[in-house]
Parts: C-alpha cells; sequence; structure tokens
C-alpha cells in the first residue's frame, strides 16, 4: 500500500485540496500571463499560482478540520446561518488577500498594481467550490467523495471493517418530551460529540436513527 494511505484521513484531505488548488492557481496565473502578453508555451506565472494556490487551500483547509469540526469550533457550528456565512466569508477573504500578498512579494510583476479585483473575485469562487466540496464529503461521510474521485470505488474490492453500533438510552422518551425540532437538534450535537473522537481514531461516522 503506498505510504500516502497511511497517513490520518484528515491529512490526506488536506494534501490533496492542497494539490488541486496548486494546480488551478498555476493554470490561472499562466492564463493571466498569457493574456498580459506572455508566450504560450511557458512557466510565467506558474510558480506563483502555485504558491497562492497552495497557501489558501493549506490554511483553509486546515481550519475547516483541525478548527471547526473540534469543540473550539462548536460555537461557529451552532451559530444561525448569516453568522456563520459572514464569519467563514471573513475569515477566507483575510486568508486569500494574505495569499495573494505573499505571492506577489516573493514573485513579484515589474509594473504590478497590487492584488487585482479579479484575483480576489477568482479565489473567492474557487473557495466558494473547495468548501461545497468539503461539505459534500463531510455529507457523505469521511473520504466518501475523495475515493470516489480518486477511482477507489470504481472497481470492485474487498475490505475488512468493524462496525459500531451506538444507542442513545431514551431516545424515545426524549423525542416524546422535547418535541421533533429540539430532538433532532439533540441527536445532531449528540452525532459532532462523537465523530470527533471517530475521525480522529480514523474511523468513519455515518449516522443513523432509528425509534421504535
Amino acid at each position: 500500500m503506498p505510504p500516502f494511505l497511511h497517513l490520518p484521513s484528515r491529512i490526506r484531505l488536506i494534501l490533496w485540496f492542497t494539490l488541486i488548488s496548486a494546480v488551478v492557481g498555476a493554470f490561472y496565473a499562466h492564463i493571466l500571463a498569457v493574456i498580459d502578453g506572455s508566450p504560450l508555451f511557458t512557466l510565467d506565472g506558474v510558480p506563483r499560482g502555485v504558491m497562492t494556490g497552495v497557501v489558501i487551500a493549506s490554511v483553509l483547509t486546515s481550519f475547516e478540520v483541525f478548527v471547526l469540526t473540534e469543540p473550539l469550533g462548536a460555537p461557529l457550528r451552532q451559530a444561525s446561518f448569516p453568522v456563520h456565512v459572514t464569519v467563514k466569508t471573513a475569515i477566507y477573504l483575510l486568508v486569500i488577500l494574505f495569499a495573494l500578498a505573499l505571492g506577489a512579494w516573493v514573485f513579484p510583476v515589474p509594473n504590478e498594481k497590487g492584488i487585482q479585483r479579479q484575483d480576489v473575485l477568482f479565489s473567492l469562487a474557487a473557495s466558494f467550490v473547495f468548501t461545497f466540496m468539503f461539505y459534500m464529503n463531510r455529507l457523505l461521510g469521511q473520504n466518501v467523495l475523495l475515493s470516489f474521485i480518486t477511482g477507489r470505488y470504481h472497481q470492485p474490492r474487498q475490505e475488512e471493517r468493524v462496525f459500531l453500533f451506538i444507542d442513545m438510552v431514551g431516545s424515545t422518551g426524549f423525542a416524546e418530551r422535547l418535541g421533533a425540532l429540539a430532538f433532532h437538534r439533540l441527536v445532531n450535537r449528540f452525532v459532532i460529540d462523537l465523530s470527533g473522537p471517530i475521525v480522529a481514531a480514523r474511523g468513519e461516522s455515518i449516522a443513523t436513527s432509528a425509534m421504535s
């Protein structure tokens, strides 16, 4: 088995998104360089694009994996949708501006007039796509989307898995006393609290519910 597959799932996720962002950043930066007059078959803009993509993806993915999914990120996870979106957008924008400024400093371009508006808009759009893919991965289950993209499920394979079923004692009584909305908030919090240790132990958390 390749050494990459022995890495913890969260590290593999960060590396995959960082690699994808590096490729996207290199392509975008090269296209801009060609538009500005550089020859098509050169590496103009590529190092800067790679660096910018790597910084944005590694920082944002690490933030999602090691902060938002941990107890430290619980207040933001439980915040209202407008608050959640506003805070994350502000964090993303700061990271993007930092990455663009770092790229401009390490790989300066003559007569460049600071950070360009289209760079910020493209980085925000790319970050939105990244966030969507990240949450789809969480919705489907750890590594399901990644395994599908990388071709893991394109051919039948045999795997050894251990299943752990956990029952919330008295869940039916809780549901009757709390009502549907409050009970599902309780179940959601219960799943979130359990998912952290499961993922940390390189397991996969798949939540289902059944009440009699």
